[in-house]
């Protein structure tokens, strides 16, 4: 019988289930390049051997993101969604490939400014939290075009959110805002308000 070497297969693997599995060891010498995650061991030490994870979603239930996420690198899609996250760690400064940012229906009270240092965004959904501020430093997602902040405690918009001109989706809805600021008008691009 032919032997397969799981090692060098284990490349091309684009998603795995090992939720309450004795696999550990598995992660520890894998080189991952494909994965799309869905369902992820509870051992936070096993995220760091991810380290060419492109694509995290997680199912369980959740009541923090840890630091170490900043050192996926390779990050391109992040979804935790439908959890009980109080905070965004400031370490998501470190995700600078990351194109989608779902951290929708949580507990979210604030955004860290370091967010501005995601440059390729693409996509961030922060609806149904509790966040009552967004960082001055939003407008630098230059790239950003969708910006979802429905079902939130926000009373005010900075300024620098007219700067995001590629934007063609604004979701405020159900927010305490007062009032817009006048360079909102920037924002032609928006097909969806």
């Amino acid at each position: 019988t032919a032997q397969i070497n799981l090692k060098k297969c284990l490349r091309f693997i684009e998603l795995i289930n090992l939720d309450n599995s004795p696999l550990d060891e598995l992660i520890a010498w894998a080189d991952f390049y494909k994965l799309s995650k869905e369902n992820f061991p509870r051992d936070k030490r096993l995220l760091l051997e991810l380290s060419n994870l492109s694509s995290f979603k997680c199912k369980y239930i959740i009541t923090h993101i840890p630091d170490s996420i900043g050192e996926l690198k390779n990050l391109f899609s992040l979804s935790v969604n439908h959890h009980k996250i109080k905070s965004i760690p400031d370490s998501i400064e470190n995700l600078t490939d990351l194109h989608f940012l779902h951290l929708d229906k949580n507990c979210i009270a604030s955004i860290p400014d370091g967010i501005a240092k995601l440059k390729e965004l693409l996509t961030l959904n922060l609806s149904n939290n509790q966040i009552y501020k967004i960082p001055d430093t939003i407008g630098e997602l230059k790239k950003l075009k969708t910006l979802k902040l429905a079902n939130n405690q926000i009373t005010e918009l900075p300024k620098s959110i007219g700067d995001l001109t590629t934007l063609t989706e604004l979701d405020l809805r159900n927010n305490p805002i007062k009032s817009l600021p006048e360079n909102l008008q920037h924002l032609s691009n928006i097909t969806i308000f």
